[in-house]
């Protein structure tokens, strides 16, 4: 069809893409290209969150997505739980050893009296 139907206007106005032929034409061959140079981990792994799929400019220029893609790798993408669970580790860690150098004998009041 040449004009969307109200079932497409939706899908565009909550997903942001327009399901027209030409598009999905577009995004099945930068899916294919990606599959070419990538494996299917990292096709897959492109899907790991948002701000790493395609968008419309990227179906126009599917070579530069898929450099970014293939060059940064899915797997160095920024996880914001994963570092706040390194942040915290390594906080606890500090917390332990800094418990551990105090000991007994810097502190009068922890220490054992010789008397």
């Amino acid at each position: 069809r040449a004009s969307g139907g109200p079932a497409e206007q939706t899908f565009a106005t909550l997903v942001g893409l327009e399901l027209r032929p030409r598009k999905v034409r577009e995004a099945a061959d930068l899916w294919r290209q990606l599959l070419a140079a990538a494996d299917i981990e990292g096709r897959d792994g492109v899907w790991a969150h948002p701000d790493l799929l395609p968008d419309s400019s990227d179906l126009d220029n599917p070579a530069g997505f898929i450099d970014r893609v293939v060059g940064g790798g899915t797997s160095s993408f920024d996880d914001p739980i994963a570092q706040l669970e390194a942040m915290e580790a390594k906080e606890a860690e500090e917390r332990a050893a800094g418990n551990d150098d105090k000991g007994t004998d810097g502190d009068p009041e922890k220490g054992s009296s010789t008397t």
